[in-house]
This record gives structure tokens, sequence and C-alpha cells, in this order.
């Protein structure tokens, strides 16, 4: 299995995955909005037994797939654009996590969106990678009651 993230989300699905002992492979994502720093990514990862790489240049994600060969890999919390061509060969599929519901929330900061527009729901969504930024089928979605405490950090940890 495949992780491509630049954030400290993933951190919640790396202890999950891990806890049901499943192969994961991460994929560290550079990027100026990373929110988390890669020797802190790498020092989990060694703790829990998680293989880690982390990129240097942008193409290094078409490389480690190649490489690892993973069955299934899940996108989150990454802001570079990726090649789904370049991606070729993964037999369950690539899918991205998003913070937000959609089709209505795509782009960047979907929780913030939602919240600043008083959504009664707030959502999360797992759909196919395309090319075109949030676009593809959706696979999974869940939503859970806004409440006026909520606030973007606390939802996305909520979310993690």
């Amino acid at each position: 299995m495949g992780i491509v993230s630049n954030s400290k989300i993933c951190i919640p699905l790396l202890s999950h995955l891990n806890s049901i002992k499943a192969g994961v492979m991460l994929y560290f994502g550079k990027s100026p909005d990373a929110d988390i720093y890669v020797n802190d990514l790498a020092a989990f990862c060694r703790m829990n037994h998680i293989q880690f790489h982390a990129e240097d240049e942008k193409k290094e994600l078409y490389n480690w797939q190649q490489l690892n060969e993973p069955d299934i890999i899940f996108i989150t919390g990454c802001s570079n654009k990726i090649d789904v061509k370049e991606l070729s060969g993964v037999p369950k599929g690539i899918y991205n996590i998003h913070f937000g519901k959609l089709p209505q929330y795509r782009g960047p900061s979907p929780f913030f969106w939602q919240l600043k527009n008083g959504e009664a729901k707030l959502g999360i969504t797992i759909h196919q990678l395309t090319n075109r930024l949030d676009s593809g089928a959706v696979v999974w979605a869940q939503d859970i009651k806004n409440e006026e405490f909520y606030n973007y950090n606390y939802i996305n940890q909520v979310f993690s």
C-alpha cells in the first residue's frame, strides 16, 4: 500500500494501518505547504516499522511507485499535482482522501469553506484520482453534523 502525503493528517491513517498489520509504503511529498517535518514523520515510521521514503524532487514519486509496486495508493494532504498517467500499473487504483464534500467543495481547504458557509453537515470523501482536481468517481463518503464549537483545526483532527 502506498500513502502519499505531506501532512500530519496521515499519522492516524498510518497508525490504523499499522495496527491491522497492513504493509505500508509511505512517500512524503516535498512541498512548501507541508505541515510536518520530514524527520518527525521518518521517526514515527521507524518506530512503527513502516517503510518511508522522502522525495528530493517531484519525479521520485513515479520511480518509487515502479520500484515498490503497491497494490493501492492513497493520497492525503498532498499539494503537488500528480500525473495519474505516470502512475501506471496500480492494480487496485489510486484514491484521494478529500476533506470535503464532492463535488461541492473541490480544491484546497474544503473544511474551511464548509465551516465558513455554515453547512449543516461536514463531509469527507474518497474518490478515484484523475488528472482533473477532485473530479474522480466517489467511492466512499461520510458526513457528520456541524456543531457551533467546531473550528478548522478541530475538524481536521476529527476527520484524520
